[in-house]
């Protein structure tokens, strides 16, 4: 791996400059780069040299893209096509350290359509090494013209500014308003094409008043477009593309645009929950919202779990959506009935990334898996992507994949569906095991601020969320909204006001076809689950909640009963 860091501390990776993804099929190209990129003195971490033999490789790419500066990817039709190789070059793109390069014709994923890229393909050696260095900023692109191309030219070039006693072009502004008005899955174009408007109207009026230095009148203006709080760009974190957590995203994305065309709301897919509440530390980051499980939430506000040692003590809820389910997943056609099998049948499972709160959560269900079966249990849990755990399911490569997420996700139901067929193991089982071990853990932690309650719920995945795989017992993991102290309170209140005026829109995202589906009521969960106490409410959501008399029970006696697991999953009514 080039040149080590001597300060990097024993069995952690040393920081590198730049990380090279790519698929075997293009691991000349990778070679290639990685070898141009060290002759000019970078520090490369590359598969084909660096990762040791016998080593976990998903593990050890998630560990060398964190320490990492730059992802390069080395895009072609096949790299596009690998499951293995997509959180790869997604996560390097939300954490905005891809840089791509073309190494063959070939077409771009939809989130990559607006993203320049290097093209290396097609031509001499020379020519695509100064790319390569022009494109990880190790030169500067020559800034040389062969001259007009239009026709004869003139001894002396025309002055190529604004005409004198007019306004400025507008031409470098529409330039960059495109080149930054990309987002998720939505483009901005109303927001776009009003501001631009607005632009010509202010630049016209000035242009008049330099002509015309005596003129006292004021033209009329047209009013603004109508912006969130102080949110002229909203960045709403999500999930994996395609999950639920992206479905609400883009469920909030369409109301806010829909009623405040000043404001543009990106959708970012995410590795999972935690990569999204670590956006929450950037003071900065006042537009941004993170959709999260709300377990994964209170382990950041207390610096547990993937957070240890690391806590984000900012953090504010919002409010609610609904469950993420605990889904355990086999084949069809596998002997393994019960969880507790997994253990002497190889038990590879393969789990969230590593930044997931299918990661977190898994992490105490296979505790309580383990506990049951005692020290002859053998689970061997693996982090990767949804699609990468159910394409290695199918290969017959791992035994199981763990999923904590809305029921029915599509990827799973596309594989229930079209694919092998698959069969959900029973979990609700471990709830009781689960919630002694966060009242243990956390009465410790919170001391004199612990709240007793429920905090995993008995839920029902139904016959027809995953067709073929029939009814089967869970735990529900509650999810929804957060924000940190510094968020815009314009924001967080309107947000508020829509998770529970347009409730029916997020029960859409995820159950399309089912209008007598619902989410539990906001004074259901707000008014009785303790994660508002261990995350306390926004200020603004606060207010909002206390106006419709909701406010969380953080003042409960310690030797109060929390809820059990006879409560009737799924009951939908409000709590009075």
């Amino acid at each position: 791996m080039g040149t080590e860091d001597p300060t990097a501390a024993p069995g952690r990776p040393a920081r590198v400059n730049v990380f090279v993804s790519y698929t075997a099929a293009d691991k000349a190209w990778a070679t290639w780069v990685a070898w141009v990129l060290e002759d000019e003195g970078r520090t490369v971490a590359i598969e084909a040299w660096d990762a040791p033999v016998g080593t976990n490789l998903v593990s050890w790419i998630d560990q060398q893209m964190t320490h990492a500066e730059r992802t390069v990817a080395i895009c072609s039709q096949a790299y596009f096509a690998s499951h293995w190789r997509t959180p790869e070059w997604t996560t390097a793109l939300t954490g905005q350290t891809l840089i791509p390069l073309w190494v063959e014709d070939c077409t771009a994923p939809r989130m990559l359509a607006a993203i320049v890229h290097s093209d290396l393909h097609g031509i001499d050696e020379t020519t695509a090494r100064r790319r390569l260095l022009e494109a990880l900023g190790l030169t500067a692109t020559p800034r040389a013209s062969d001259g007009f191309p239009g026709g004869p030219t003139s001894e002396k070039p025309p002055f190529p500014g604004a005409v004198p006693g007019k306004g400025p072009s507008i031409t470098g502004f529409w330039r960059g308003m495109v080149s930054r008005a990309r987002r998720h899955q939505r483009w901005a174009i109303g927001a776009l094409s009003v501001t631009l408007v607005a632009v010509v109207i202010i630049v016209s009026l000035k242009s008049c008043e330099s002509e015309d230095p005596e003129s006292t009148a004021t033209a009329p203006t047209s009013s603004a477009p109508a912006m969130l709080g102080q949110c002229e760009v909203v960045t709403i974190m999500t999930g994996q593309e395609g999950s639920p957590y992206n479905n609400y995203g883009d469920t909030l994305a369409g109301i806010i645009e829909s009623e405040y065309s000043g404001t543009t709301v990106n959708v970012t897919p995410t590795r999972g929950s935690a990569q999204n509440l670590d956006a929450l530390r950037d003071p900065n980051a006042r537009c941004t919202l993170s959709i999260a499980q709300f377990t994964t939430a209170v382990d950041a506000r207390y610096g547990a779990g993937q957070f240890l040692n690391a806590p984000i003590d900012r953090l504010r809820t919002v409010g609610p959506l609904w469950f993420d389910l605990l889904q355990l997943i086999v084949r069809a056609d596998s002997d393994i009935t019960t969880a507790e099998q997994l253990c002497s049948a190889g038990g590879t499972i393969a789990t969230g990334l590593q930044t997931s709160g299918t990661a977190q959560i898994g992490d105490v269900l296979f505790r309580q898996i383990r506990n049951a079966v005692g020290p002859d249990c053998q689970l061997s849990p693996v982090p990767m992507s949804l699609s990468a755990g159910l394409a290695e399911l199918g290969a017959g490569n791992v035994q199981a994949v763990l999923w904590s997420g809305g029921a029915p996700t599509s990827e799973i139901r596309q594989e229930a569906t079209q694919g092998a067929g698959i069969r959900l193991l029973p979990l609700s089982t471990y709830r009781d095991a689960m919630q002694d071990e966060w009242d243990g853990f956390y009465r410790h932690e919170a001391g004199d601020d612990f709240v007793p309650g429920q905090i995993y719920t008995a839920e029902q995945i139904r016959p027809q969320d995953y067709p073929g795989a029939g009814p089967t017992a869970t735990v529900g993991i509650p999810n929804g909204i957060v924000g940190a102290d510094f968020t815009d309170p314009d924001l967080v209140g309107y947000t508020t006001r829509v998770l529970q005026e347009h409730r029916g829109e997020f029960e859409r995202a995820i159950w399309p076809d089912e209008t007598e589906r619902h989410f539990w009521p906001i004074r259901r969960t707000v008014g009785t689950s303790p994660v508002y106490c261990f995350v306390p409410l926004h200020p603004a959501a606060k207010n909002f909640y206390e106006q419709s008399n909701i406010s969380p029970r953080c003042s409960v006696p310690t030797s109060a009963a929390s809820p059990g697991a006879s409560e009737q999953p799924g009951q939908a009514g409000p709590v009075n």
